[in-house]
């Protein structure tokens, strides 16, 4: 299960509900887990997915990695659920992650470079964490992409709920998803990597959406 969410911005109060609202969301994904629906592919209108533990909550949540609200995605539930992990954590512990947002430009004048995008994994992920790094060279967007490599093994039902591996994601973000699966001898592995970046912030002028910046369009022309 994939999650990407961008956190309120200026409401510190909205935020923290936020954040608790997508502990409720992972708390129900996980309970419906726990009861093991069967799946349902028959292309009728009672077609139903299947229900995986393992969890990925990522996105811009407009704070840093000291504050309180992250924290609180950190911390246990009640009902057992399967706790988050900080995926930069789980690799570099208490190094520092680097700048995310205002790493380039600066949002205002008092603005200062922080880490605000994360990558949040559930207890089923988080031993299969194998590398996190940060972009901290491209301008395409204001934030910078957060690149978390998990190594799958696509027999593990405590990770993948059906042999068929899907992705499906609805943000409001620019979020790249690259799959590639090398198949060997005794198992099939798929290396999964997510990077996420904020969405290029549109600059408007008159009404009218102004034109990229020089070395964003320079980007834009390699990347098409």
């Amino acid at each position: 299960r994939i999650v990407t969410t961008h956190l309120e911005y200026w409401s510190r109060t909205q935020r923290t509900l936020q954040v608790r609202r997508l502990r409720e969301i992972h708390a129900e994904g996980h309970a419906h887990a726990r009861l093991g629906s069967a799946e349902r592919d028959d292309g009728g209108p009672f077609h139903r997915l299947p229900h995986p533990f393992a969890t990925i909550v990522t996105g811009d949540f407009n704070l840093g990695p000291d504050d309180p609200d992250h924290a609180q995605m950190l911390a246990p539930f009640p009902d057992g659920t399967s706790r988050f992990h900080d995926a930069w954590q789980l690799v570099h512990g208490a190094r520092p992650q680097p700048p995310t947002f205002c790493a380039h430009e600066l949002y205002s004048p008092d603005s200062k470079p922080v880490a605000c995008d994360f990558v949040f994994v559930s207890d089923e992920l988080a031993r299969r964490v194998s590398a996190v790094d940060v972009d901290s060279t491209t301008r395409l967007s204001d934030h910078q992409p957060v690149v978390v490599t998990i190594e799958v093994t696509l027999n593990d039902d405590s990770v993948i709920a059906s042999k068929n591996v899907m992705l499906r994601v609805k943000t409001s973000q620019t979020a790249m998803i690259r799959l590639t699966a090398t198949r060997k001898p005794t198992r099939m592995k798929a290396l999964q990597r997510f990077a996420v970046a904020r969405r290029r912030t549109t600059r408007r002028r008159r009404g009218r959406r102004c034109p990229p910046r020089a070395h964003e369009a320079a980007s834009l022309a390699r990347v098409r």
